[in-house]
């Protein structure tokens, strides 16, 4: 079969729209932005809208979408997972600037390239809280109640400087 007069079809159920099934071309490939969401490599959704309706869509929709989404390809191949820690969505290959994008609920989709691979960004891990009636646990450097920040705490992005005393680093809470 010629691989330019191949045609995909997408099913009923797609899941960005409620019209019927429809045919995409090459020539009309063009027209389409494909995003896949992925979560621990076990479940991969693919999200499709057309280029011109990328300003109508934000990231609030595609976090909502794509959690619904995947949820449901969860449920059908019983995988439990936890969606509730998903906070936002991140490129797979560690774009930055994407990344930021990604995290503003009502920026539009239109900085998003066609085929790119999202992964979640999961919300920190609610801290353990010190036991301040047992004298043993108390640590004189240590506000009760409050846990102290570790590296444990954060993704390293990158390394923006050194001292003599210190390294500065750009990271993200998990």
């Amino acid at each position: 079969m010629d691989s330019q007069n191949k045609k995909n079809t997408l099913p009923n159920d797609h899941p960005n729209s409620n019209q019927p099934a429809f045919e995409m071309n090459s020539a009309t490939l063009k027209d389409y932005k494909r995003v896949i969401l992925e979560y621990d490599g076990d479940i991969r959704v693919k999200l499709i809208f057309k280029r011109r309706d990328a300003l109508k869509f934000t990231c609030e929709w595609l976090l909502q979408e794509g959690l619904n989404q995947l949820q449901q390809i969860a449920e059908k191949k019983g995988i439990k997972k936890d969606f509730d820690r998903v906070a936002a969505f991140k490129t797979k290959s560690r774009n930055y600037l994407v990344d930021y994008y990604l995290t503003m609920p009502h920026k539009s989709l239109a900085f998003i390239k066609d085929g790119t691979v999202l992964v979640p960004f999961f919300k920190r891990k609610p801290a353990l809280l010190i036991n301040i009636d047992n004298d043993e646990t108390q640590n004189k450097d240590q506000d009760f109640g409050v846990p102290k920040a570790s590296l444990k705490d954060f993704e390293i992005i990158t390394l923006l400087g050194k001292g003599g005393f210190s390294k500065v680093y750009l990271g993200n809470n998990l």
